[in-house]
C-alpha cells in the first residue's frame, strides 16, 4: 500500500505513465495526509500509547492516571496544557518496533487522526450519553410503575419519533441487555451502527424535554447534554473538511461543555454502581 502511495505522490506509474492526468496535460499527484482506525488498531497496531496503559494512556496529549488525570474532563484540567505536542514529542511516543506507516515518508504529526465515528457514535461519548440517560430514565415512576412500562413507553416514544423523522436510521428497541456493558452505561449490541447513534441525537433531546420535567439538576443536566450532543452533530455537519478558525472557536464552547456537564451529578453513569 504504501509504494502505491509513493507513486500517486510521484504521480505516475514505476514506467513513468500518469496516474491522474487532466484534459490541459497536467500530471496530479497525491499526497497520503491522514489514516484512521478505531482505538483497537491505533494503539495494538499502529503502536500509540495504549489506552489501557497502566501511566499515560492518551497518544494526543500526556493525559494519566495519576498526576494528570484523563477522567478529568473540566476545563481546568491539568493534561489541556500537554495538548499540544510538537512533532518530535508526538513521534518518540510511538512504542517499537514502530509500525511502517510510523517510519515512511509520509509521517507527520498529524497523520494518526482520531477517527471522530468511533471516538464519538460507535462506543463512543455519544453511545455513552444515550446509555446514561436511558439507564437513569427507567428509573423514573413519572414514565411508568415498572422498568418493564417504562421500557414500553421509552420504546413507543421512539418508535413514534422515527415514524415522524424517517430519513434517520433506526436504533433497535431498547431494553436493559444494550443500554449497559459490564455494569457501564453505553448503548451497544450487534445492530446498534454509529450512523444510527449518531441520528439519534435530536431523538434524545425531544425525550429528555419530554421525560426530565421536575426541575432537579440531574434532569436539566440531561436535557444540556441531549442539546450540545445536537449541536456538537450540527457543527460537524455543516463545517468544511478543516475547520477555519472561526468554527473551531464555536466548536470548542459544545465540547468542553458536553464534557463538563458529563461528570456533573452522575449524569453519566458510571458503572452500575454509580
Amino acid at each position: 500500500m504504501l509504494t502505491d502511495c509513493r507513486y500517486l505522490a510521484r504521480g505516475t506509474t514505476p514506467g513513468g505513465t500518469p496516474i491522474a492526468q487532466d484534459s490541459r496535460g497536467k500530471t496530479w499527484q497525491f499526497v497520503l495526509l491522514f489514516a484512521k482506525a478505531d482505538e483497537a488498531t491505533r494503539s495494538d497496531v499502529w503502536c500509540l500509547k495504549h489506552y489501557n496503559s497502566a501511566l499515560q494512556n492518551c497518544p494526543e496529549c500526556l493525559a494519566d492516571r495519576d498526576g494528570l488525570p484523563y477522567t478529568d474532563l473540566q476545563p481546568s484540567a491539568k493534561w489541556r496544557a500537554t495538548e499540544i505536542l510538537d512533532s518530535e514529542t508526538y513521534l518518540s511516543r510511538i512504542r517499537d518496533p514502530k509500525h511502517p506507516l510510523a517510519r515512511c515518508s509520509f509521517t507527520w504529526r498529524h497523520l494518526f487522526m482520531l477517527d471522530v465515528m468511533h471516538v464519538m457514535d460507535c462506543k463512543g461519548v455519544a453511545a455513552t450519553i444515550v446509555g446514561s440517560i436511558l439507564s437513569l430514565l427507567i428509573t423514573y415512576p413519572s414514565i411508568g410503575p415498572n422498568q418493564a412500562s417504562r421500557f414500553e413507553k421509552l420504546n413507543q416514544f421512539a418508535s413514534d419519533w422515527y415514524d415522524a423523522n424517517p430519513k434517520n436510521s433506526r436504533l433497535p428497541p431498547f431494553t436493559k441487555a444494550n443500554i449497559t456493558s459490564d455494569g457501564w452505561a453505553c448503548l451497544h449490541g450487534p445492530t446498534v451502527k454509529a450512523a444510527m447513534t449518531r441520528q439519534a441525537a435530536p431523538l434524545f433531546a425531544e425525550l429528555t424535554e419530554k421525560c426530565c420535567t421536575t426541575g432537579s439538576r440531574a434532569d436539566r443536566l440531561m436535557i444540556e447534554v441531549s442539546a450540545l450532543l445536537v449541536e456538537f452533530y450540527i457543527l460537524m455537519q455543516v463545517a468544511g473538511f478543516f475547520f477555519s478558525p472561526s468554527e473551531l472557536a464555536t466548536f470548542s464552547t459544545p465540547v468542553q461543555s458536553l464534557a463538563t456537564k458529563m461528570q456533573k451529578d452522575g449524569t453519566c453513569q458510571t458503572s452500575k454502581d454509580t
